[in-house]
């Protein structure tokens, strides 16, 4: 279960990464006024990406477990 949660939020990151925009309502980018954007939020964005990749290493060598 933690390597699948692992996989999925590498997934999240590589989405984010290669669309620029992290999309935080309602899951998805149509309301762009809420979703943080690599080139209006620079240090936003690449806060939330390094929590997440650093919460998928922490999944993926089973120091958290669900």
């Amino acid at each position: 279960m933690n390597l699948f949660m692992a996989v999925v939020l590498v997934g999240v990151v590589l989405y984010e990464l290669f669309t620029g925009n992290i999309p935080v309502r309602y899951g998805s980018t149509v309301s762009r006024k809420r979703s943080i954007s690599r080139s209006e939020r620079p240090i936003a964005f690449w806060f939330w990406v390094i929590l997440q990749a650093l919460i998928a290493v922490l999944f993926g060598f089973g120091i958290i477990n669900l």
